[in-house]
């Protein structure tokens, strides 16, 4: 989808099964100014074992800016997002390719506790060295498929997780052959079923901080099934300048 309608009345027509991908989600004011937001904050507390590092919301991540596009989001697409409220957000920044040197880097297989997730890339696409070569993709791919009714949170959500998480997928005869692989774009959100299992492409990116991948993901809703004691609403309403045209486009 080009603009958030489209992706709205795809997501109507078709139902949850499916996994949007919309183009220039943020005008660029928001867009370099979330991206600056990132490269500048000292809220990255949480270091991973993959070659990355995590900022969430409950440890300094919640500017204004990111309150405000969540609730544009929630207004301009009815069908996906709807009542749901914002639960969770994060950032998460990589490791250049010289750093961190392996196909193994990144986010591995899992599945986030809540309702709908929007996944949004921020670095330059200068910055990716994997741009005109299909083999590092550089961006996210998702399986069609929910855990087992008998998972639990930390079953698909968790360092020790990888090797339950990889054969439930290699025993599941449809999920590569449905997978849908989305490359890298700055300012691409790619929007699906948070109980959906996913993971990062390969991806290599220059080396200097400001070049680091960096994605920001918006949780909304909770998922009663992996998270049952999910019940935290994370305040939305913020009032920001300026009162025209939204931070998202199309919102308005």
């Amino acid at each position: 989808a080009g603009d958030l309608a489209l992706a709205n009345r795809e997501f109507a027509a078709y139902g949850s099964n499916r996994v949007l991908v919309v183009d220039d989600l943020l005008n660029e004011r928001a867009l370099e100014e979330l991206h600056r937001f990132c490269i500048e904050s000292t809220v990255f507390f949480e270091s991973k074992s993959n070659g990355y590092v995590g900022a969430y919301a409950e440890q300094g991540f919640a500017s204004p800016l990111l309150f405000a596009i969540a609730d544009q989001l929630r207004e301009a697409l009815p069908d996906v997002i709807g009542d749901h409220q914002l639960t969770q957000a994060w950032a998460y920044a990589y490791a250049s390719y010289d750093e961190y040197p392996t196909d193994d880097a990144g986010i591995r297989n899992h599945a986030d506790p809540a309702a709908v997730n929007v996944n949004l890339w921020l670095t330059p696409d200068d910055a990716n060295l994997g741009e005109r070569d299909a083999s590092i993709p550089g961006g996210l791919v998702v399986y069609p498929v929910k855990p087992p009714a008998s998972a639990s949170y930390t079953d698909f959500n968790s360092e020790k997780a990888k090797e339950g998480v990889d054969r439930f997928l290699k025993e599941c005869k449809k999920c590569e052959r449905d997978a849908v692989e989305v490359p890298y774009r700055r300012n691409r959100a790619v929007i699906f079923d948070s109980d959906y299992v996913h993971r990062s492409s390969t991806y290599a990116f220059r080396g200097g901080h400001e070049h680091r991948r960096i994605n920001v993901v918006l949780l909304f809703g909770a998922n009663r099934r992996l998270n049952p004691k999910n019940d935290n609403v994370m305040r939305s309403r913020i009032d920001v300048e300026p009162p025209g045209p939204g931070f998202v486009k199309g919102a308005f």
